[in-house]
């Protein structure tokens, strides 16, 4: 099982380019009480070419009798030097919380809200609200989520309008341990929109885990979303990123 969950993982990656890794937990696998990450990268390079790039995460995790709060967020920042100058090439933030509640030992209920922007997606604001379930079939960290969300958007140019929309939210997420010190984690995202269904979003992400210590691990992460409809065409469709960061447990 491990093996055919690592080529699934590694097939889906570089058929889509990457995907961007969010941590998988289990209600009463920790006990009660509350636990975290840190997430930091910095990558640079100078001479013929100047460029810099900052990210920062973080994950905080409620664990409770019979439930979990789960809260996350990120942010990244890249500025590149053309022309004498420094000009910003990546700006884009993100807020996420999520409450699972445990019905019976395969099926969890779930809600959860997000909040983000991404300046070079011409994206001021994006908030999101959805309610459903998320089912594990096997006794691996194997999950399957699906629920109906209400998205809301506005953006940069201000000629085009806000809008709502409301998406189905379908999820795959895994976690396969390669040895006691590796793990690979990846979640895939698609979310079509229920009246236009060729519109839709593709969200993947990709994360190997190597353990230096108890608390300090290196990260090698792989992002890949994909808009099927962008706001207007001087966007592309997709985004790819690869950060390698250090995470710090408390």
């Amino acid at each position: 099982m491990k093996k055919l969950l690592l080529v699934i993982a590694l097939f889906l990656a570089t058929s889509l380019f990457g995907i961007k890794a969010i941590d998988i937990v289990k209600i009463g696998e920790k006990d009660i009480g509350v636990y975290g990450s840190v997430d930091l990268g910095i990558n640079f390079s100078k001479g013929n070419s100047d460029r810099e790039k900052y990210s920062i995460s973080s994950s905080i995790q409620k664990f409770k009798k019979n439930a979990i709060w789960l809260f996350s967020g990120s942010y990244t920042f890249q500025q590149s030097k053309y022309g004498g100058t420094y000009h910003k090439t990546v700006n884009k933030a993100y807020l996420h919380s999520r409450h699972i509640m445990g019905i019976s030992k395969s099926f969890n209920w779930e809600y959860f809200g997000q909040v983000e922007n991404n300046e070079f997606q011409k994206l001021a604001f994006r908030g999101l609200f959805g309610i459903g379930g998320r089912w594990q079939p096997f006794e691996k960290k194997i999950y399957f989520g699906l629920s109906p969300m209400f998205v809301r958007e506005s953006y940069l140019d201000t000629n085009i309008e806000s809008k709502n929309s409301v998406r189905s939210n379908f999820y795959i997420n895994m976690v396969c341990p390669i040895n006691n010190k590796t793990d690979v984690r990846y979640v895939l995202y698609f979310q079509p929109d229920i009246l236009v269904p060729k519109n839709f979003d593709l969200i993947q992400t990709l994360e190997l885990e190597n353990k230096i210590t108890e608390k300090l691990s290196l990260l090698i992460h792989f992002s890949y979303d994909y808009d099927s409809k962008p706001i207007d065409d001087s966007i592309e469709k997709y985004d790819f990123e690869q950060k390698t960061m250090l995470r710090y447990k408390f």
